[in-house]
């Protein structure tokens, strides 16, 4: 599988980097000199979440 990533930031610089490779789904927390990453996680627990989320 491809590596797939999405990069967001905020106004303040903050950054949520959600990346996905064939371990699962992986997401980096970055805030100045401060970093946090996370996974792998499972992609069908994500999946259902942001299905059953409605837009706001």
């Amino acid at each position: 599988m491809e590596a797939r990533s999405l990069e967001l930031s905020d106004p303040d610089r903050d950054a949520l980097t959600v990346f996905r490779d064939d371990t699962g789904i992986w997401m980096t927390c970055t805030s100045g000199d401060h970093e946090v990453t996370v996974g792998p996680l499972a992609l069908e627990p994500l999946t259902r979440w942001f299905a059953a989320t409605p837009p706001q």
